[in-house]
Parts: C-alpha cells; structure tokens; sequence
C-alpha cells in the first residue's frame, strides 16, 4: 500500500500549498498592484520498482506558483502622485541588493530624502537610476510618465515590457525568471488612479473551499491506505 500512500501524501501537500497561496490573495485582496498567485501543478508518473508492483503510479506535485499578470481594477484618488500604468507595462523599481523589480503599485510619493518611491521602493527612471528630486519642491506626474519638478522635466519613469515567467520577490514586486524578456517602453500612464489588487474575492473564495475540499480528500486517502496496510500486517500475523 506504500503507492497508495505516496499518492496521498503528494496530492495532501500540493493542496497545502494551492491553499497558502489562495490564502494570500486574499490577504493582500485591497493591496494597491498586488498580483495573485497560482499554483502550478504536474502529474508526475512512478514507473513500477518491482514485480510486485501493479503498475506505473501516477502523483500529482506542485511544480511553481505562477503569477496572475491580468490588470487589476482603476481607483480614482485625485492625487497627482498616484498613477495607473497602460495594460503591459511594468515600473522598475530599485531593490536592496542593487537589483531592479517591477511593480504596478502606482502610489507614488517623495521621501525625506527626495527620493520617489512607488510604495516602499524607489523608482528607477528610464536611464535605471533612482529618480530623487530637490527637497521641498513640487512634484508631480504627466500622463507622459515624466516626473515634473517645479514645472519643468527632471525625470521619466522607467517603464517595461515583461513576457515569460515571473517570480514575486516582494508583496507587490516581481522579478523575470530565465527565459524572460524585459523591454523598455515608452508609454502612456493615468494620473489621478491607482491600480487594485487583481485578486478576487469571489474567485479566491471559490478556490480555498475546491482545495479545502481536495485536501480533506486526499487525507482520507492516506487514512484508507493506513488501516489497508495494518489489516494486511495482521492477516501476515495470523498465517505465520
């Protein structure tokens, strides 16, 4: 019954990990650019070890989460520092090991130290240096991306282009994996909104109750495959 139970056990471990993935979402369901997780899962088959084995097993395994990339909902704020990015673009932010993420958070705001950050990360402008502007100026954003200074251009935000798979690094940064592409673009933003989480509160609901479900499953599985190989230990016992 040792297959039985394998089978089990990676089928309990996959929905593990599609409901911490599920409860995350909507744990970040109000976080401004937050971009929902997926699990992504494989069927992997056993070949049989020995002729004692009935035949190929055939397990299910969580291979990566994948990252939901579809535009959340506009929130108009008025405010001149909070943009929305055009569908497919990404704004490269500066992160702690000198590396660049990207983000969709458009609450942009100016620091103490006149640096702009989107959220708690610096901007990067289209040059990849970090935009930082004169302390107590006024700043705001054209619906070009350029960061206005006291009337005139100091800066244009970076944005970019991503295909391929992606990797979140942070809450509401992401990071391309091997084999992805990054293309800078020229694009044009919406001032006065910001861009919602692209969770859904309904959708994910629906999820954690289907992997709920699946995990109670595949835990009865193992249960059964448990009491199986017990009663055949003890017919073992009773013939020796």
């Amino acid at each position: 019954m040792a297959h039985s139970l394998y089978v089990g056990m990676n089928a309990a471990a996959a929905r593990l990990l599609d409901l911490d993935a599920v409860a995350d979402n909507l744990a970040n369901i109000e976080t401004p650019g937050f971009r929902a997780t997926r699990p992504v899962f494989e069927a992997v088959v056993a070949a049989p070890n020995d002729q004692k084995d009935l035949g190929a097993q055939v397990h299910v395994m969580a291979r990566s989460e994948g990252v939901d990339v579809s535009s959340g909902p506009a929130i108009e704020t008025g405010s001149p520092m909070d943009i929305r990015l055009a569908d497919g673009a990404w704004l490269g932010v500066a992160l702690d090991d000198g590396s660049v993420g990207f983000t969709r958070d458009g609450r942009l705001s100016v620091g103490v130290d006149g640096v702009v950050r989107a959220g708690a990360y610096a901007v990067v402008d289209d040059a990849g240096a970090a935009v930082v502007v004169p302390a107590s100026s006024s700043v705001r954003i054209s619906d070009r991306g350029e960061v206005i200074v006291d009337g005139d251009v100091a800066a244009r935000l970076g944005q970019h282009a991503l295909t391929g798979p992606l990797t979140r690094v942070r809450p509401t940064v992401l990071a391309p994996e091997i084999g992805s592409t990054v293309v800078p673009v020229d694009a044009p933003v919406q001032v006065g909104v910001r861009e919602g989480s692209s969770v859904s509160g309904i959708e994910s609901t629906i999820s954690m109750i289907g992997a709920q479900r699946a995990y109670d499953e595949a835990m009865q599985a193992i249960q059964t495959a448990q009491r199986l190989d017990e009663k055949a230990s003890e017919v073992g016992r009773l013939r020796g």
